[in-house]
């Protein structure tokens, strides 16, 4: 390999990329060339606790800049270790590291730094160890051996797309393919640490020298061989440029961004060049284009490998491309053959080759477009003249030449965009759904709300007052930030929409911050409540509930706190001081007091009186133990006072395992002495809503702390983004598998915070986009909330602010439902299993642990894995110590007896409930729910669902399909029924990294679209009825009218096509008449 140390540009235009860089990322890993070389420990069992996938609490930054992280360390198996990484950068492209770990007590577990390699740019790839070629394999071995190599080592030598990375030091080093493994993907290097004190594991160090050599490039000059530009005005004028398609299909976008051309090639501009930056040779639809292009090289550029930047155009069947021809300067020849399908293909819409990379992504009017890097080992001595001659087949359009020595590793990925093509589909998203259609579910609203008075507690459940008996279910969405101070006219359509979606409740997220005056943020703002009022009075009057909390995101004015001389931005800092400092929890006290006793003068209630209001949460996800440290003041301040709490308790120097219990037994005695006060001065106010607080998470030290509240309150979500660079900013990841692959973990994992003889809800729950199966998400909650008894759901959210509410043009959105079409058509799934309360008695079978009153458990604790399965076939809860028990069947107490207790309920892989109503098969990943007034099944392509009523066979596309009855009468009585077959949505031109769409890069543009899908329903008729059905869009109008087959055993099927003459449908509806 050749490497230089500056750049050249003679007339042989020589190009150095540039080099890569080594940083500590935001979590306190390194970050190797974007590649994330971080900390693993392995407990005894050899489950893996790496840095970026912890448990809450296993690695806490302490301290943090460019060249230094300190991180603590506390695992199930060993507390109060550390971890430092000093960084220290010596040259441009060189760096010293210096990595220590230590606990304080002896510990057998091991750590390394892993260093994963992507599979598909590294097999086939050699790296080197102390000289040796390390091959990664083109393909995992088929015995399974994993381990390539292991051994220690000196110089470790890795290749990237720009040139190579060398770590120098004394290190033990692994390299396995974990493709050998279940659902890997990738190679792993691991480099273990040197023992300081042998023969114990800690202290540790790991020392470094690396450094970054920048692969040399020498381009060659095609400037007086190119024939056309990059940008063609007028179509089929015979001149070009590029392939002759006009200004709406050409390729003049490569300009616009020159930074983002491939390093390794120096493209020509045309404007420098006489208008021409290309060479493009004819094909069978363009014959008119010059057969071959030549041109005589300076400089005597040499390497061993000739890269080319090319595509094609119109590839057809033959896959000869054509010819280059290399005449080195001694006179002797090498050609080269270029093949369609193997180095090139068409520039729309490129996918990797075996010989083509995708070297470069972008957008015309038309289609995403790109172009590919192509690899050809040739002579190492000087080039004279290149030749390209085309086949005369598909049009070849070549943009740049570049020789070097260095073998760049294939780059097997490449940029995926969501186009209209045989697998989506566009899609009409209309937001307003028609009054009395299929889709308005409105007239199950028992308007308006607080009709029957206050919700009380009675009997472990909500209920209204003036209902006694009868259970207060909720099922909602949360309204975020400017969504909840529309104008007037907004307020009355959105109320309709929420209405019309079957929602009963809202909760107000986010707000606060937007409801007070900006310099004293404990009065409230005259103009935003009046825009607030009149909204809730909407939703009043349409019998939706309304739920909040005291404190979300309030920020104070600099100074408005004593002490405190800037403004509170980071609202987290807000939650920590909340609890220790007394000017902040007066600051808390004004807002509340303020709040609680508003007038609303278009409903007449004061908000602590007015019934619509279900609860009151104190503080947002205010969990002591998860805010403390919030930032370095608040965590010196906590860290000082635990101090004085040692010295109260005659505690000089605690060991590790007795320091961490007395700070957790600190922070729970801190937030106590607070959350009384907090009761106290509410109830002070008359307000006597129930009141919840720390709602995030499920632990023993929690349910302990949780059993004095006046219900428990929870969140959870399945796919949360996690983010690339700057939080909520793309590029971000995600997980596009199943919750099925892993026994319905969302929403199983809330199954032990519930605690008998209290109500149990959960104001946030989501299954993000663009998870591919995020229309589960409803469903599974719905259904599994109304076995367990749960008494509210709300999803999160509808939208974060107006914008997304009133136009049409935003598409962008993790949570919100007004930008995801399939996901907001599924919460009717969640509103009818949920709000029907037909399985409430599904679960016969209930099982209960025992809550102690104090705990000295740890926050980070868990319960046992199994309680999550063991609650999908029965209801479970805890129980406070001291209270009386309601239900039959303890939970075994060891972790053998509760898995003979998992085997016992599901010997098959499949979780029943006792009523065979609700069956989850975790080997085929299906679920089925079934109720006398609704039917769903979640299916992949080749399984059926069976219910009573109807059947469904899915044939095409992972898919929802349920069926719900309108006029909520039984199924087979009804008149009125929505079909729904939901698939996956998208917005056109949805940009992700690679094929396999983990990393989002563009949210893309409208119109949406709709992944395809086929199902074939069929369903046995009441007698005397005629049924017809009628697809519908999303506001609910019908489309067409489908015909109903009959089947030989005498009921009736139709086929659910998603994609249709008229349009795109995820929505049926299904009419009975006498």
């Amino acid at each position: 390999m050749r490497f230089f140390s500056v750049s050249l540009f003679s007339v042989a235009l020589v190009v150095q990329c540039a080099g890569s860089t080594l940083d500590i990322d935001r979590r306190g890993a390194l970050s190797l060339g974007g590649k994330r070389f971080e900390m693993v420990f392995f407990n005894p069992k050899w489950v893996a606790y790496p840095q970026y996938t912890p448990m809450p609490g296993y690695y806490r930054i302490e301290n943090k800049n460019a060249e230094y992280v300190k991180i603590a360390l506390n695992f199930p198996e060993a507390k109060n270790g550390t971890l430092v990484h000093r960084l220290q950068k010596t040259a441009p492209s060189n760096w010293t590291l210096r990595s220590e770990v230590d606990f304080p007590e002896h510990i057998e577990l091991p750590g390394v730094m892993s260093l994963r390699l992507p599979g598909e740019e590294y097999r086939g790839v050699k790296l080197k160890a102390d000289g040796t070629e390390l091959l990664c394999p083109p393909v995992p071995s088929c015995d399974k051996k994993a381990i390539i190599f292991r051994r220690q080592c000196r110089e470790l030598r890795i290749p990237d797309q720009n040139g190579e990375w060398i770590l120098k030091g004394d290190f033990h080093l692994l390299l396995q393919d974990n493709r050998c493994f279940r659902n890997g993907k990738d190679f792993e290097l691991r480099l273990s640490f040197t023992r300081l004190k042998p023969p114990a594991r800690y202290p540790a160090t790991l020392d470094l020298d690396i450094e970054y050599r920048t692969a040399v490039w020498t381009a060659l000059d095609l400037r007086e061989a190119m024939n056309m530009g990059v940008a063609d005005e007028v179509a089929n004028d015979g001149s070009g440029g590029w392939t002759d398609q006009g200004s709406e299909n050409d390729l003049r976008m490569l300009w616009q961004a020159p930074e983002k051309h491939p390093r390794e090639f120096t493209l020509t501009d045309p404007a420098k060049n006489g208008g021409k930056g290309c060479i493009m040779l004819r094909g069978k639809a363009r014959p008119y284009f010059p057969e071959s292009a030549s041109v005589e090289l300076t400089g005597k550029p040499h390497g061993n490998f000739l890269y080319l930047l090319h595509a094609l155009a119109w590839r057809g069947t033959a896959a000869d491309l054509g010819t280059v021809t290399l005449i080195y300067a001694d006179d002797s020849e090498q050609d080269i053959q270029v093949c369609s399908g193997r180095e090139a293909d068409n520039w729309w819409q490129p996918s990797p080759l075996a010989n083509g990379s995708v070297a470069w992504i972008g957008e015309n009017t038309s289609s995403y477009v790109g172009l590919y890097r192509s690899m050809f080992p040739i002579q190492n001595k000087p080039i004279a003249k290149i030749i390209f001659q085309s086949a005369g087949n598909a049009v070849w359009g070549i943009l740049a030449a570049t020789v070097g020595d260095f073998e760049i590793p294939r780059k097997l990925e490449s940029p995926s965009y969501i186009l209209e093509n045989s697998e989506w589909k566009k899609l009409s998203f209309d937001k307003d759904i028609l009054k009395g259609s299929v889709l308005d579910f409105s007239a199950r609203l028992d308007a308006p709300a607080g009709k029957y008075g206050p919700v009380v507690v009675r009997n472990g459940r909500f209920e209204f007052r003036d209902r006694p008996g009868q259970p207060a279910r909720f099922y909602g969405t949360n309204l975020c930030s400017q969504a909840v101070y529309p104008e007037r006219e907004w307020a009355e359509r959105l109320a309709d929409r929420i209405a019309r979606a079957g929602f009963n409740a809202i909760r107000l997220h986010h707000h606060d911050a937007l409801m007070v005056n900006r310099q004293k943020t404990t009065e409230l703002e005259p103009a935003a409540m009046e825009r607030l009022d009149y909204f809730l009075a909407c939703l009043k009057k349409r019998g939706i509930y309304v739920q909040t909390d005291l404190f979300i995101s309030r920020r104070p004015a600099a100074g408005e706190i004593p002490g405190y001389n800037r403004k509170m931005d980071n609202f987290d800092l807000y939650k920590a001081l909340f609890y220790l400092q007394e000017p902040v929890f007066e600051n808390w006290k004004g807002y509340v007091k303020n709040y609680l006793n508003h007038m609303n003068p278009y409903t007449g209630s004061i908000v602590k009186d007015d019934p619509m209001f279900i609860s009151l949460g104190l503080i947002n996800e205010g969990n002591i133990n998860k805010k403390w440290d919030a930032d370095p003041f608040s965590r010196k301040l906590y860290l000082e006072r635990f101090k004085e709490y040692l010295a109260e308790h005659d505690v000089i120097i605690p060991e590790p395992a007795l320091r961490n219990r007395l700070f957790d037994d600190f922070l729970t005695e801190i937030y106590f002495a607070r959350y009384a006060r907090m009761v106290d001065f509410v109830r002070s106010l008359d307000c006597h809503k129930p009141l919840s607080d720390q709602n995030m998470g499920s632990s023993p030290k929690l349910a302990s702390m949780r059993s004095s509240y006046d219900f428990v309150d929870n969140h959870l979500y399945f796919n949360h983004p996690e983010f690339a660079g700057k939080s909520w900013g793309l590029p971000s990841f995600s997980r596009n598998h199943s919750v099925l692959q892993e026994y319905v973990s969302v929403p199983a994992w809330l199954f032990q915070s519930r605690i008998f003889g209290k109500p149990f809800i959960v104001t946030e729950f989501d299954f993000a986009r663009p998870n591919p199966h995020r229309s589960d998400g409803a469903l599974l909650f719905g259904v599994y909330g109304a076995l367990q008894q749960w008494d509210g759901l709300f999803q999160f959210a509808y939208a974060h602010g107006m914008d997304k509410i009133k136009y049409v043009s935003r598409t962008d959105g993790y949570f919100d439902l007004a930008t995801d079409p399939v996901k907001l058509l599924s919460q009717y799934l969640g509103v009818a299993f949920f709000l029907n309360g037909e399985l409430e008695n599904g679960n016969k079978d209930t099982y209960y642990f025992m809550i102690p009153e104090k705990t000295s458990e740890s926050f980070e604790k868990l319960y046992p894995a199994e309680y999550a399965k063991i609650g999908l076939c029965a209801r479970i809860g805890g129980v406070p110590e001291g209270q009386a028990i309601p239900v039959a069947g303890n939970m075994p107490a060891s972790r053998e007896e509760l898995r003979k207790l998992v085997r016992v309920i599901s010997p098959d892989g499949c979780f029943r409930t006792a009523d065979g109503n609700v069956v989850f098969d975790s080997a085929a990943e299906t679920f089925e729910a079934v109720t006398p007034q609704a039917e769903a099944f979640i299916l992949p392509a080749g399984e059926t669902g069976t219910g009573r009523f109807c059947r469904v066979g899915n044939h095409v596309g992972k898919a929802v399909v349920g069926v719900i009855s309108v006029d909520s009468k039984p199924l087979r009585e009804s008149g009125r029924m929505l079909v729904l077959h939901l698939t996956d949505s998208a917005a056109t031109k949805m940009r992700y990294a690679d094929q396999d769409h983990r990393k989002l890069e563009e949210w893309g543009t409208t119109p949406f679209l709709a992944a395809r899908g086929e199902a074939v329903l069929t369903f046995s008729p009441a007698a005397g009825r005629n049924y017809r059905l009628f697809a519908v869009d999303t506001a609910g109008k019908r489309l067409a009218e489908l015909p109903l087959n009959r089947t030989e055993t005498g009921g009736l099927s139709a086929l659910l096509k998603v994609f249709n003459p008229f349009g795109s449908v995820f929505a049926y509806e299904l009419e009975a008449r006498p």
